[in-house]
């Protein structure tokens, strides 16, 4: 398990990155986050039945508690903590700042530019993740089936109920004509229902 994290303007992102063929076991429910107000304890149940557990504390600044969030996916656990004073810059996680760290306007960064620019204002964006194996299947046809017309859709519908599942078609001209027969994948032979 290895954890990073960064920070923007109004939050610091924890993230608890776990290996490929260690991902959390079973549901989401094996990873657990307690956010207090000085310190942070992440405790997961690994696929192979050991647990990592560890705390961050005390934290280096204030957080807002009720809006400080956590996520729990098969590969990372994610930790979203608001600052309680937008703007102040975390120089580390974890230790106590001292009265002096945060001044009272923004850290000036050097730049060559005759305006330049306040980047404690910039956001991230961050990447969603991709759907993988039959979950990605499923989605691209989900998004061809919400794209379609009225005619793809019926086409859609009928070839892949009529096949029990083995064709899915979107010509409406060839489907709607005939009976579509299904195609079993080789090596496999169709059964039908009810007989």
């Amino acid at each position: 398990v290895r954890m990073d994290w960064f920070q923007t303007a109004g939050n610091v992102t924890v993230t608890f990155y776990i290996k490929i063929g260690q991902q959390i076991a079973g549901s989401t429910d094996h990873g657990k986050v307690a956010i207090k107000e000085d310190s942070v304890d992440v405790s997961i149940t690994l696929k192979d039945g050991s647990e990592y557990t560890h705390t961050v504390a005390p934290l280096y600044g204030k957080i807002d508690l009720a809006q400080s969030t956590h996520v729990v996916k098969p590969m990372k656990v994610e930790i979203t903590l608001v600052k309680a004073s937008a703007g102040e810059n975390w120089e580390k996680l974890e230790g106590r700042a001292t009265a002096d760290v945060f001044p009272d306007k923004a850290a000036a960064y050097p730049t060559s530019s005759k305006k330049g620019k306040d980047w404690t204002r910039c956001e991230i964006e961050e990447e969603e993740e991709k759907p993988e194996g039959n979950e990605a299947l499923n989605k691209l046809f989900q998004d061809i089936y919400g794209k379609a017309d009225d005619d793809t859709k019926r086409a859609m519908m009928k070839s892949f109920q009529e096949s029990n599942g083995t064709v899915l078609s979107t010509n409406w001209g060839e489907v709607g004509a005939k009976k579509v027969e299904g195609q079993p994948p080789k090596g496999m032979e169709e059964k039908k229902w009810g007989a």
